[in-house]
């Protein structure tokens, strides 16, 4: 097996390292003193493909794999943990699930607005008194006529404050 990175997923490396150093490095202590999420970072990964890298071109995604997916989370995080957390959480845990379970339909409305950052994704998952254990949750969802209606708490929602779209999970 060759363990040899091609030279596509290098150059994605690559751009993530200086994208890392020259618009993350030089204020992340400042965001973190200030408690800021700093949005336009996001909005600017999004320009370069970043918050949408397995999402296929379609959907208005870079359409690449998980090896270059695993580069752009590692090299982001290398300099800012908290960044790379809240970029690998919109790609996988919001987006990864409309894109793995989603029908067309969806997938045409919600894609292309997360793929680059228009919008950006959170998961809606974990309760006070479940924690992430799924079976156990207490939120609801009840059909009422065309509509759903979610009655029910989450909380800890990685990227929740700030996003303009969460994938919320109910029995």
């Amino acid at each position: 097996m060759n363990f040899q990175q091609s030279e596509l997923t290098q150059q994605v490396a690559q751009t993530a390292r200086d994208f890392a150093q020259q618009h993350i490095k030089p204020y992340l202590m400042e965001w973190d003193e200030s408690q800021e999420f700093p949005v336009h970072v996001f909005k600017e990964m999004g320009k370069l493909g970043m918050m949408g890298v397995l999402v296929p071109h379609d959907y208005g995604g870079a359409g690449l794999s998980y090896f270059e997916y695993k580069v752009v989370i590692e090299e982001i995080a290398k300099v800012c943990g908290s960044v790379g957390l809240s970029l690998a959480a919109h790609n996988s845990l919001c987006t990864g699930h409309i894109l793995s379970f989603g029908n067309e339909e969806q997938k045409k409305k919600w894609l292309p607005k997360l793929a680059t950052a228009e919008w950006i994704g959170a998961w809606g998952l974990t309760e006070a008194n479940t924690g992430s254990d799924a079976g156990n949750m207490k939120c609801t969802a009840v059909k009422d006529g065309n509509e759903w209606v979610i009655n029910g708490t989450k909380n800890w929602i990685t990227n929740g404050p700030h996003a303009d779209y969460i994938l919320v999970f109910a029995v």
